[in-house]
């Protein structure tokens, strides 16, 4: 039968029930409210963490050019410092570090790359700090790795050095005892070891300048 107010007491039931109802639908526009603002925040983000990854990859094409800038600048080092062993060791040293540092930095951008897809992908909180754990493993043994073989290259180096030093002492004072002696065949055997590494030299800077011409084409296309 339909409510009436001629009583206190369905007074009050009609006002109890009057609240509730207002409550519920107070609830329903909070949690409206609610979801819209995360959707509003969720949709922020997404654009942020764009936004970032084209910024990174703008930078990881910006250091693609630098590196073929800085290898360009090195075949021309080499070949200013091709006749002196002492200044080609030091070009060829600060070539690793300088190919280092850009790796780290390559290595670096592509990480953070990979960092703002799981932040996409991953709504869980543990789930991603877990992920981005891994990523940041993965990527910093890959640094390491860089590392040791830009430390076995400086080392290959020094020892090739060595080496040279050591052949190139010995075909000068072989030649100058020849000489002394009058053995003129063992004199022209050195000699011709001398001069063939000069010889070697002069063939290597003419690659080298033409590495340099086909290497500031390559830049420039």
């Amino acid at each position: 039968f339909p409510v009436t107010i001629d009583s206190e007491e369905n007074k009050e039931r009609l006002r109890k029930a009057t609240y509730t109802r207002f409550l519920a639908d107070l609830a329903k526009i909070d949690e409206k409210d609610k979801a819209d603002q995360a959707k509003r925040a969720e949709e922020a983000e997404r654009k942020r963490l764009d936004l970032a990854n084209k910024r990174l990859t703008a930078e990881k094409n910006v250091l693609e050019q630098e590196r073929k800038a800085e290898e360009t600048l090195y075949t021309w080092k080499q070949a200013q410092a091709m006749m002196n062993s002492k200044k080609l060791l030091e070009v060829r040293k600060e070539y690793l570090d300088s190919q280092l540092r850009m790796m780290r930095e390559s290595l670096r951008v592509e990480r953070e790359i990979e960092e703002n897809k799981l932040r996409q992908n991953i709504k869980d909180v543990t789930e991603l700090e877990a992920a981005l754990l891994q990523i940041r493993n993965q990527y910093r043994a890959r640094e390491i790795a860089e590392e040791r073989k830009t430390a076995e290259a400086k080392k290959k180096l020094d020892q090739d050095a060595t080496k040279e030093r050591t052949e190139k002492l010995k075909d000068y004072s072989g030649a100058f005892q020849s000489f002394l002696k009058g053995d003129m065949a063992a004199f022209s055997k050195h000699t011709a070891g001398i001069l063939g590494k000069v010889e070697e030299q002069k063939e290597k800077m003419i690659a080298t300048m033409e590495a340099i011409g086909q290497a500031a084409i390559a830049l420039l296309s």
